[in-house]
């Protein structure tokens, strides 16, 4: 499970090769720039102008062979509340995800799968860009390096290193409507050289294609396990992150006894089961009815 809510998480954008050939013009004489592309696709304008959002990945290897899908599925409610549902399949893996953007609710994000429940926890000035955002279209390092129209069609490729693996990254075609700048699906892939010893160089490489879809009923799709189940027995966490700084925040959450909880932020995070933030810990234990830890971010 960890594997595929990193991919979530850390938003890796992993698509296809298939690119038209266009003559390409100058950048600057591009119809939108990767900024505004940016801004116009913001989830939430994209939610109140449509009311539901679809994003769906096919992934594959080098051969073309499928061997993993994603759905991403996004509805805004009547009150402002956005509902996010996410279905994962990778090989044998398959996981499933929920949660939702509130103003008074804390960032969490509950994962549930074949191999295991995980509740993930992450400061609120972060959560609603990982929840919004999880292709990564708001994050990283990206650099255009050509664009081109092609039947009413604007794709701009994007180069994107890897912050973590100096020889990995990513090249992605963005291909949005000409005249609105709404994405409408995009082409992929990350490179990472290959750790073998060969005369030739060669890189490895994944492929994904996304495709966006706007005002579709919002559907979403669950861990029957989930639901056949359900817990009995609870633990109030409370989770209290950078006590005593300007940005202090406490969560509360309702979690099943024993329940994996994980707490997670772009910056270091140190969790302690004291106060006086003396007692570190490396894991957050709900086995009793109520539980509390200090976490330290950055």
């Amino acid at each position: 499970m960890r594997k595929l809510t990193a991919l979530f998480l850390s938003a890796l954008m992993l698509i296809s090769m298939c690119t038209p050939a266009f003559a390409a013009p100058e950048l600057e004489d591009a119809p939108f720039t990767l900024e505004e592309i940016t801004e116009i696709n913001d989830p939430r304008s994209v939610l109140e102008k449509y009311g539901t959002l679809r994003i769906d990945e096919q992934m594959m290897n080098a051969d073309g062979e499928p061997f993993g899908f994603s759905h991403f599925q996004f509805s805004l409610t009547e009150d402002g509340q956005v509902l996010s549902n996410v279905h994962l399949q990778e090989g044998d893996i398959e996981v499933f995800a929920n949660f939702s953007v509130a103003d008074d609710m804390p960032g969490s994000m509950f994962w549930s799968g074949n191999n295991g429940q995980v509740l993930y926890c992450m400061p609120s000035w972060e959560y609603e860009q990982f929840a919004l955002d999880p292709l990564g279209l708001e994050r990283g390092e990206q650099t255009v390096v050509d664009y081109g129209v092609n039947n009413g069609a604007l794709i701009l490729v994007v180069s994107t290193p890897d912050p973590a693996d100096e020889d990995a990254y990513t090249v992605t075609d963005i291909f949005a409507e000409e005249e609105s700048g709404l994405i409408t699906n995009k082409n992929s892939v990350t490179y990472v050289a290959s750790t073998a010893e060969d005369e030739d160089g060669d890189v490895e490489y994944t492929c994904s294609h996304y495709v966006y879809q706007y005002g579709m009923p919002y559907d979403p799709e669950f861990d029957e396990a989930v639901n056949e189940g359900g817990a009995e027995s609870f633990c109030a966490l409370t989770l209290v992150i950078n006590p005593g700084q300007d940005n202090e925040e406490t969560q509360e959450h309702k979690v099943a006894l024993d329940l994996e909880v994980q707490f997670t932020a772009l910056e270091d995070v140190a969790i302690y089961a004291d106060e006086d933030l003396t007692e570190a810990v490396d894991t957050i234990d709900t086995s009793a009815e109520s539980a509390t830890y200090y976490v330290v971010v950055g």
